[in-house]
């Protein structure tokens, strides 16, 4: 007979919450009473992200399962890896472990639904301590990451972003009609709370007007199955927010500032993890006040994170103030 038992020390606020950068430290014991036959005995740190979604077609359903390995720390107590089974003598074998998040770690998530067919997406962390012998008795601890991302670490947020589209309406016998959709941001990077400055221009040489324009803030959920040749992918968007606003009447010109303000919601985790990954962007839909005409939809990606992004004209502020 074995008992195995483990412990993980809770953060400084008694929860077992952490953030990348901190040092895990617990320890596990295996209470031996009468002697075991075993191969080895270890702790394991293991974070995995598994996307798996179902696709029925007429005659089968395909499952599809991608993994992503976030860490994988071993420490073994006794014994060996694949090593020789021994006999362990009767007592109690214990031990403490450290191990420092790394830095580059997603937070934890879970999400599932049913779009058709079914999907989830799990981001997960455990300590477990293992008994090798020959089958695997294990006993886990879960715990959650937490990030707090500085979105002043990406340069690459601060800069503008312009997107131009043009729809061409044909004519029989004239030359073709065109709307020009100039859609701008100042920057890509935003956090909670903070508001999304959107100008979208107008300029339509066309006879047709634009109804009104449509703006959505849109959360995509996106699963991976990474097979080398063929990968799949599955995404779910949900809507955020959305609102409604004028558009433009033919042979005008017009410039809409718009604003959004980003709810408290999930940040984006692309950066961190492939498999199962959140990312957001604001649509803007010119809805064409035709029914021969299709609308035009422009897409701007955005970055969720935790601090805001700080210009150099807002420090120069505040360290004269």
């Amino acid at each position: 007979m074995a008992e195995i038992r483990i412990n993980l020390e809770p953060n400084v606020n008694g929860v077992l919450v952490f953030s990348p950068g901190d040092t895990l430290r617990g320890n596990a014991e295996l209470i031996v009473q009468t002697p075991k036959r075993m191969r080895e005995f270890y702790i394991h740190i293991v974070g995995e992200a598994i996307a798996n979604w179902s696709s029925s077609g007429c005659h089968s359903t395909t499952i599809y399962t991608g993994k992503e390995p976030l860490i994988d720390f071993k420490m073994t107590v006794l014994g060996e890896e694949n090593g020789p089974k021994f006999m362990s003598d009767p007592g109690a074998y214990k031990c403490e472990y450290a191990f420092k998040l790394p830095d580059n770690i997603p937070y934890s998530l879970e999400e599932s639904g049913w779009i058709f067919d079914s999907y989830s997406g799990t981001i997960a962390y455990r300590v477990e301590a293992v008994v090798d012998n020959p089958y695997k008795m294990s006993k886990k601890i879960e715990f959650i990451v937490t990030r707090h991302d500085d979105l002043n670490l990406y340069p690459e947020l601060k800069l503008p972003l312009k997107i131009v589209k043009q729809k061409i309406f044909p004519l029989f016998f004239k030359n073709d009609e065109i709307l020009d959709m100039i859609v701008s941001i100042p920057y890509t990077g935003f956090s909670i709370n903070q508001r999304i400055p959107v100008t979208v221009e107008y300029k339509n040489e066309s006879t047709v007007d634009i109804r009104q324009t449509v703006v959505k803030f849109i959360r995509i959920l996106t699963l991976v199955f990474p097979k080398e040749e063929n990968p799949k992918i599955k995404t779910k968007e949900s809507v955020v927010c959305e609102g409604r606003t004028h558009g433009c009447l033919a042979k005008n010109s017009i410039i809409i500032p718009i604003e959004l303000v980003v709810p408290n919601l999930s940040t984006s985790n692309d950066m961190f993890c492939k498999v199962v990954s959140i990312t957001y962007v604001i649509q803007i839909v010119a809805e064409i006040d035709s029914a021969f005409q299709t609308n035009k939809k422009v897409r701007i990606p955005v970055t969720i994170g935790k601090v805001p992004i700080r210009f150099e004209d807002q420090v120069q502020n505040n360290n004269t103030q």
